[in-house]
Parts: structure tokens; C-alpha cells; sequence
């Protein structure tokens, strides 16, 4: 794991390093590199993660289980034509990777700010999705979908967002969302409120009971009503991930009101806030986050909209060291502290071959 977490360091410092270039192609070469490099680690990973098995068994006995139908149709099609598990890993983190490059050029980002969003995702979301395989592929295609709702493309949010749920059928609860937060950006105050009252909802044990209410009223009663998600955390309320999230969180969205933007922009602010409040929550329980990272995910244009919009240039490059300290101490975390203290290790497939 040491390895890995100094390859992708590397990656930053290089990134670092370009920063100041005012050329596309360095960039675009830059972006090219990465993604190749983070599809070769995800795609031919073997044993990572906790639920890697559970999918392993899931390939090779696709017609014995209920899952979602692109998943499982994808899965048939591999094994029938007798290829290996990691083969189906490979093309699930290229096919996600490629979604997630065109999402951001849907998002109009520069290649500078890909690159920004790309180094985002490597420090962790790219770890979280090849645990959660099927709904990392979910999350990267609502991004898309996002995309042409901001667009005013009704077809291709509709195709998108079936395609989504044909992943990851949680990706629904995100619907109401989307009509509820795409006219007016949240204040600032709005925003400290739900903060503070989502500490407060966790200090006082009020997490839980909430929780068990709102998936009452969700498909997932029955499916999570006595899982370990649910009930047991091994998070902390002093958790450095969560509060250096939370600071940073707040920081964007106050830079937010300060700078002019398209409309189409309030959306993935909301989204971006909500999932601050999320992120809290899910010091209750893990089971919260998962929902959450729909809406987290929005930081990598949030965050890339934020930076390129800032005037002043000693608050822009405070702000990007920040937001570059805090994902290298998420990667740290991620691949090193993490995975010493759950004896993970990453393998490549090849090893066993």
C-alpha cells in the first residue's frame, strides 16, 4: 500500500509542479496519464476490499442472485464468454472512468480543471468505488445525468439516469433532490445552521432513531432494517476525515457567495452542501454515507468552479493548498493508516496467475 500511496503522490506533486502552465496539451497528457494509471490499479486489483468476494461470487454465480439488471446482465456476458473476474473489474473502472472524463467536459471544465477534479477523485473516491462497485458506477453516470439536467436535455438525463439505477437501484432516492435544489443556491447561513444542528442531532444520540424513520419510508426498509451498516460505527464525532471535510466544506460554500456563476452551477452547489451535512450523519452510521456520496461527489465540479472563480490570487492558492493538504492526508489515511489497521493489502491480479 505504501506504493500506491506514493505513485498517486507523485501524481499530485507533478500536478502541483503544472499547475501555473497555461498549456492545454500539458494537461491534457497529464489527465490521460492518470486515468490510465487509476484504471490499471482499480481494474486489476485482486482481494480488494471488503466486499471483492461477495462480487467474485456474485460473476460466477450471476443467475442465482436479485440484483440490478445492467449489472447482472454485464456480469452474464463476461462469464459466457468465458472470461475472468478480473477482466469484468477491468472494463467496470474503465467504462466508469471514461463516464466520469466526459461528465466533467459536460460540466465544462477545463483540462486544468479536470485535472483538479481528477486528483480529487484519486485520493478517495476511487478507493471507496472499488469497494462499492456497483454503486461507484452509478454515482460517476449521475454526474453525467446532472450534466444534461443542467443542460436542458430531458432524453438524455431520462436515458442516463435508467442506466444508473440499472447499476444501483439507490441512485432514485437522489430524484426528489434534484427538483428541490436546482433554483436557489443555499446561503451560507442556511448552511451553518444544518452544520451545526446535524452535530448536535449526532451528540445527543438523535442519529439513529432518524435514520430508522427515514428508511420507513424507503424500498430499503426491509433490506437494512438489522444490518451491521445500520447500527454499528467504529467512527468518532473528533473523526480528522470528517472535520477537515467539514472545514473545507464550509469554506467553499462561504467563497461561494462571493463570486458570480451560471445557473446551471446551483445544483451541484446544493448537492455539494447537502452532502457536507451528510458526511456528519454518517457518524452515526455508515449506512447514511452511502446516500451521501451522491451528493459528495459533486465536490469535484463544486470545488474546480470555486477555485477558478476566486480574484484574489492569495485566497485562491490558500484555498488549493488546503484543498490539496487535506487529500493527501485522505489518501494517507485511505491506503496506509486504513488499510495497516484492517490488515488490507493491495495485490495485483497477476500475483496469483
Amino acid at each position: 500500500m505504501y506504493n500506491l500511496f506514493f505513485f498517486l503522490l507523485l501524481y499530485i506533486i507533478l500536478f502541483i509542479f503544472i499547475i501555473r502552465s497555461q498549456n492545454n496539451i500539458v494537461f491534457k497528457i497529464f489527465n490521460i496519464l492518470l486515468l490510465i494509471f487509476l484504471t490499471i490499479m482499480s481494474g486489476f486489483r485482486y482481494n480488494v476490499g471488503t466486499d471483492y468476494e461477495t462480487y467474485n461470487t456474485w460473476y460466477y454465480n450471476w443467475n442465482q442472485i436479485n440484483i440490478e439488471w445492467v449489472y447482472t446482465g454485464l456480469s452474464s456476458f463476461f462469464l459466457n464468454t468465458n472470461l475472468e473476474f478480473f477482466h469484468f473489474t477491468f472494463f467496470i473502472a474503465a467504462f466508469s472512468n471514461l463516464i466520469l472524463y466526459i461528465a466533467l467536459k459536460k460540466w465544462d471544465l477545463t483540462d486544468k480543471q479536470i485535472s483538479l477534479a481528477l486528483i480529487l477523485y484519486s485520493t478517495i473516491y476511487i478507493f471507496l468505488f472499488m469497494n462499492a462497485i456497483r454503486q461507484g458506477v452509478a454515482i460517476i453516470l449521475l454526474l453525467l445525468a446532472l450534466a444534461y439536467f443542467t443542460q436542458k436535455k430531458p432524453f438524455k438525463f431520462g436515458v442516463t439516469m435508467v442506466i444508473a439505477m440499472g447499476f444501483h437501484t439507490s441512485v432514485l432516492l437522489v430524484l426528489p433532490f434534484i427538483y428541490l435544489l436546482r433554483r436557489k443556491t443555499i446561503s451560507f447561513t442556511t448552511f451553518i445552521i444544518g452544520i451545526i444542528t446535524s452535530y448536535l442531532v449526532i451528540i445527543f444520540g438523535f442519529g439513529h432513531q432518524i435514520i430508522i424513520t427515514l428508511l420507513n419510508l424507503t424500498f430499503y426498509e426491509s433490506k437494512y432494517q438489522n444490518s451491521d451498516l445500520l447500527f454499528n460505527t467504529s467512527s468518532s464525532i473528533f473523526s480528522l476525515g470528517v472535520t477537515f471535510k467539514t472545514l473545507l466544506a464550509i469554506a467553499v460554500i462561504y467563497y461561494v457567495k462571493e463570486i458570480k456563476f451560471e445557473r446551471k452551477f446551483v445544483i451541484a452547489i446544493n448537492f455539494y452542501a447537502i452532502g457536507a451535512i451528510f458526511r456528519i450523519f454518517a457518524l452515526s452510521t455508515y449506512l447514511v454515507n452511502r446516500v451521501g456520496l451522491y451528493f459528495q461527489f459533486l465536490e469535484l465540479i463544486v470545488i474546480c468552479l470555486v477555485i477558478k472563480k476566486l480574484k484574489n490570487k492569495k485566497t485562491k492558492y490558500l484555498l488549493l493548498f488546503v484543498i490539496i493538504s487535506v487529500n493527501i492526508f485522505l489518501l494517507y489515511k485511505s491506503i496506509v493508516i486504513d488499510s495497516i489497521k484492517n490488515d488490507y493489502k493491495y495485490y495485483w491480479v497477476f500475483d496469483f496467475m
